[in-house]
């Protein structure tokens, strides 16, 4: 009759003669040919010859085993009858066991997690213990908290993005715009706002606007604004692709005044990442101060003055614009 041995922990490898590791894929039971048979056994298919326990034998079998010049012999323990005589001639001693007497020898090995994981196409932790719970598999060993190599090629959709530690060196000298829509109207008939970064100094900028067209008239008239109260020229614009940001006025627009038009590829929105971000942390301090104040509307100018407020970005080396001259350093107190 052949079953399955229960779950149980069991080394994950065994160490040979020569000192050489080699791996355990499985364990069950073997029933040997006489009134003999062998639990826990581990299965190591990179093993030449099989190995046998004489402690692990004689306890499962209520046995013993003497030695001698001429071979091997096993003995009930209780009656002392000769149970089995093997005579060896090489250097090892050898059971040599007669199949006639109780049939063929059977051993059934139980997969490990990682084997089950790999058979039923790499399914999740939770899944192979929810089958397990079931009985509908049977595993040798503990689940294994190793990452699975294959898993994490094939799940992955594209390659992960290299952090940009890159900064302007002078305020103006590259700006990030991006435009974010809201879910609802607000009262004064805003849906979207555009903010606008400086790279330097990490000062932003957010414009409410109604429609997605006023975006690059609002653009013209930052440009007019920088020009006049910081007597500087926007010389390169990151943003996406979006129509707002890329039209025909728009780029008439840049080419006049020598600013360098950068865009991000097509659903690549990471090389617009600060941008992004930025969005994320404006909605994140508005979302905060309206559930604080338990109010369902607010204005993220505010939101933006109150982040432009806080002191600069750690990784700068430049003050705020504002904070030049003739403009005071905020009273927070």
């Amino acid at each position: 009759m052949v079953t399955v041995s229960p779950s149980s922990s069991f080394p994950s490898s065994i160490i040979v003669g020569n000192g050489a590791t080699l791996p355990v894929v499985g364990t069950g039971y073997s029933v040997l040919p006489g009134p003999f048979r062998l639990d826990n056994v581990l299965v190591a298919p990179d093993i030449i010859r099989n190995l046998l326990s004489v402690r692990k034998f004689t306890t499962d079998n209520l046995v013993s085993i003497e030695f001698d010049p001429l071979g091997v012999s096993v003995k009930d323990l209780r009656t002392r009858n000769t149970l089995l005589r093997c005579n060896s001639t090489g250097p090892l001693y050898t059971l040599q066991l007669s199949s006639s007497t109780a049939g063929s020898c059977a051993l059934v090995a139980t997969p490990s997690p990682t084997t089950w994981h790999r058979r039923l196409g790499h399914p999740g932790k939770a899944t192979l213990q929810n089958l397990a719970r079931t009985s509908s598999i049977i595993c040798s060993k503990p689940a294994d908290d190793s990452l699975c190599h294959a898993c994490q090629l094939g799940r992955h959709t594209r390659l992960p993005f290299a952090t940009s530690m890159s900064r302007a060196s002078k305020n103006f000298d590259l700006i990030h715009c991006d435009l974010w829509t809201s879910p609802t109207i607000s009262v004064s008939g805003f849906k979207y706002y555009l903010v606008i970064l400086d790279d330097c100094s990490h000062f932003l900028w957010t414009f409410p606007l109604r429609v997605k067209s006023d975006a690059f008239p609002t653009i013209s008239l930052f440009f007019a604004h920088v020009s006049t109260q910081f007597g500087c020229t926007v010389k390169s614009v990151q943003c996406d692709n979006g129509r707002e940001f890329d039209n025909s006025a728009s780029r008439a627009f840049f080419l006049a005044h020598g600013t360098t038009l950068r865009m991000s590829c097509p659903y690549t929105l990471q090389q617009n990442g600060k941008a992004e971000c930025m969005i994320r942390t404006v909605n994140n301090i508005t979302r905060t101060l309206l559930f604080h104040a338990s109010c369902l509307l607010g204005r993220c100018s505010c939101h933006c003055h109150l982040y432009s407020q806080l002191p600069p970005h750690q990784n700068s080396k430049h003050e705020h614009p504002f904070l030049r001259p003739p403009w005071q350093p905020p009273l927070l107190s």
